[in-house]
């Protein structure tokens, strides 16, 4: 609860949550008595309920009469039964943060429903838990569909705890599950009454008493009143004035009009109304101007960051017959109905066949014959992130055809759904490659959060910075940081958790994979890279040194012939460290790395000038790695100890008298050399 916001009902934006109050009421398992498709108006039969059950649709879903659905019982002051957000099937069980999710079967390829347990905002990666079930799944960032990402961006992961979660299962072969394709409802992909929703206020007319809230994934813009604001929003509106509620975060809870548009209710801030990471703008195209309306579906939202452009696409496969349900004329967009599925097809004039169109723009929708019960030709599409169903190439059926039967409905999904895969891998491939390409190069200029630090004693001391969309660890040292920042240090500053900017440097020519942070800084006025500093060729392509290794025919692009099966090098140890080390030989281009299980057993360790002979080994990326080590019986002279100084110069030899004559020869002294 907010513990702030009074009378809006303790809404959990406040604390980070969406609480909204006391959480979404139980349901009442009732059947569909009538629905009229055209208004999405219906009535329910509910056990020990005596009244007539009214409803409202706003989902699109597929009723029949007899159909068994949940809702939620709502009593009017005049005494009449009102039916709220109604789902297909049988009530579930009240699972986190008072959502309503049945506990659930968990195999490779189930599509599940779950809530949101964790999520590191650094790390980007969080943990979901799925009801029925004590092992959570693990999902990243890239994981989530973009207005999932968005709501990330809006509320940082505290924000996303006790979210739901709508996600496909992968069973990883150590036994853990991987979520993919990760949809967070509080996002508004799928707006339906009584929704509790986050979302960003667009503009708020405080002359005329109403304004819009942008929702990541949802079709409009949402319309919301002076006085649905709650008493968090009325205080900041009255102290800070009407601009000041342009921008904010909030929560809301959404109610479904009768002429068919949205109304945001108990609107507060989430949190303090600031938006964890900086955005402005819409989120994406095509979202509506109107009071709370579906909008025209041309609106001009132009979107930042890595949107997948929902291209439409005419599917081989795909191609199937449907009835039409409902056409608004007011919002321009319709749904047909198709055999077999509970979400009916959504399209919009966009979609029409050309000829269509055209007979559509003079006349009207009704004058072509695009009215209730036609039966429509068109092709499935799986909209990318929802995976919502739309209908492309949409034509008017000709006249006697039939709807397609339910499996030729499900062949038709199936072939949609193999397209939508590809697109979201391929979507992700890029994702993926951006997020990881280009952040650590020679000579880059970053800022990160320090992990660790060890002051050490005498300035020595050393830690590990990390860098948002990398997980590897920079090491610095606190000679490294800024002289200023230094002293700071001296004085007991705390740097474990600060962040800091720096410029990076690749150590060994990037064969070892290790990085050196310098000019390390608390403020965003250090971390520059020496103008004159030139490095292993700096640049988000990686330096000079591995590119040389990819075939550009330079030294060391066909190292093939040192590592011939069974043929043994010679070379001599650089380095050993008691687990690792690296060795050097004539004709390759860069050191060879080994470990200490390649030595010959029961061998502790290595001094640095040890002859050796050893197979070489190739490995991806150009890297070369010693195996099958054996000892030779001296040192390499090139890495040999130094020569010790010549001893000093024997003294002179005493010159002895010539022998006496009568001394015999072989007596005489011999002269020394």
């Amino acid at each position: 609860g907010c513990g702030g916001c009074g009378g809006c009902g303790g809404c959990g934006g406040c604390g980070g949550g969406k609480g909204m109050g006391k959480g979404m009421p139980p349901k009442t398992k009732g059947y569909v008595t009538s629905f009229d498709p055209s208004t999405r108006l219906g009535v329910l039969s509910s056990p020990g309920v005596a009244n007539e059950v009214h409803f409202y649709d706003g989902n699109g879903l597929n009723l029949s009469p007899g159909l068994e659905v949940a809702f939620v019982l709502n009593w009017l002051p005049d005494g009449s039964a009102q039916g709220k957000d109604v789902t297909i099937g049988p009530p579930m069980e009240q699972g986190h943060g008072g959502q309503m999710l049945a506990p659930q079967n968990m195999f490779d390829g189930a599509q599940v429903s779950a809530t949101v347990k964790t999520f590191h905002d650094q790390k980007g990666y969080g943990f979901l838990a799925v009801p029925g079930n004590q092992q959570d799944v693990y999902f990243q960032r890239r994981d989530m569909d973009d207005g999932s990402s968005q709501l990330l961006n809006l509320l940082g992961g505290h924000g996303l705890v006790n979210c739901t979660a709508h996600l496909r299962l992968e069973a990883l072969p150590d036994g853990r599950w991987h979520g993919r394709q990760v949809s967070i409802a509080e996002a508004g992909g799928n707006l339906y009454d009584g929704a509790a929703l986050a979302g960003q206020v667009k503009s708020f007319f405080v002359d005329k008493g109403f304004g819009f809230i942008n929702v990541p994934s949802a079709p409009v813009d949402l319309y919301f009143q002076s006085r649905d604001l709650a008493p968090d929003m009325q205080n900041k509106l009255q102290q800070m004035g009407p601009q000041s509620i342009n921008g904010t975060v909030v929560w809301f809870r959404l109610q479904a009009q009768n002429d068919g548009r949205w109304h945001a209710r108990e609107v507060c801030m989430a949190g303090d109304g600031n938006a964890v990471s900086s955005w402005s703008g819409d989120w994406g195209g095509g979202k509506g101007d109107g009071k709370g309306g579906m909008g025209d579906g041309y609106g001009k939202g132009g979107g930042k960051g890595p949107m997948m452009k929902a291209e439409k696409k005419i599917i081989p496969g795909a191609e199937i017959i449907g009835t039409l349900k409902v056409w608004s004329y007011e919002k321009g967009y319709g749904f047909i109905g198709a055999e077999g599925q509970q979400l009916d097809v959504y399209f919009q004039p966009y979609d029409l066949v050309e000829s269509l169109k055209t007979q559509f723009d003079n006349a009207g929708a009704e004058a072509c014959g695009i009215v209730p019960g036609v039966k429509m030709h068109f092709w499935l599409q799986l909209m990318p992130g929802t995976g919502r169903l739309r209908g492309r190439d949409v034509s008017i059926a000709p006249e006697g055809a039939p709807p397609s039967d339910a499996s030729t409905v499900q062949s038709a999904l199936n072939a949609a759904q193999a397209v939508h895969e590809a697109d979201m891998a391929q979507h992700e491939a890029a994702l993926a490659k951006s997020a990881n390409a280009g952040i650590l190069f020679d000579g880059a200029e970053l800022h990160g959060s320090v992990k660790m630090f060890n002051p050490g004693h005498d300035n020595k001391g050393y830690g590990f910075i990390n860098v948002e969309g990398d997980p590897t660890d920079l090491y610095f040292q606190t000679k490294d940081m800024r002289h200023e920042d230094q002293q700071k240090l001296f004085e007991g500053f705390q740097l474990q958790g600060q962040q800091v900017w720096f410029w990076l440097e690749m150590l060994d020519g990037g064969r070892t994979g290790k990085w050196r942070a310098h000019d390390v800084s608390l403020t965003s006025e250090g971390g520059k890279r020496p103008a004159d500093y030139v490095g292993c060729g700096a640049g988000p392509d990686g330096p000079a040194a591995k590119r040389a290794r990819v075939g550009d025919g330079g030294q060391g692009s066909d190292l093939s012939a040192f590592a011939q099966p069974g043929q043994r090098l010679q070379g001599a140890v650089k380095s050993f460290n008691g687990n690792f080390g690296f060795l050097t030989s004539a004709g390759l281009p860069s050191d060879v790395f080994f470990l200490k299980a390649e030595l010959p057993a029961g061998t502790d360790g290595v001094a640095p000038g040890q002859n050796v002979e050893f197979e070489l080994l190739i490995q991806e990326g150009g890297k070369l790695r010693a195996k099958t080590i054996s000892l030779a019986g001296q040192l390499a002279p090139q890495l040999a100890q130094p020569p010790a100084p010549p001893p000093p110069p024997p003294p002179a030899p005493q010159m002895m008298p010539p022998p006496a004559q009568h001394m015999a020869p072989e007596m005489a002294p011999q002269m020394m050399p």
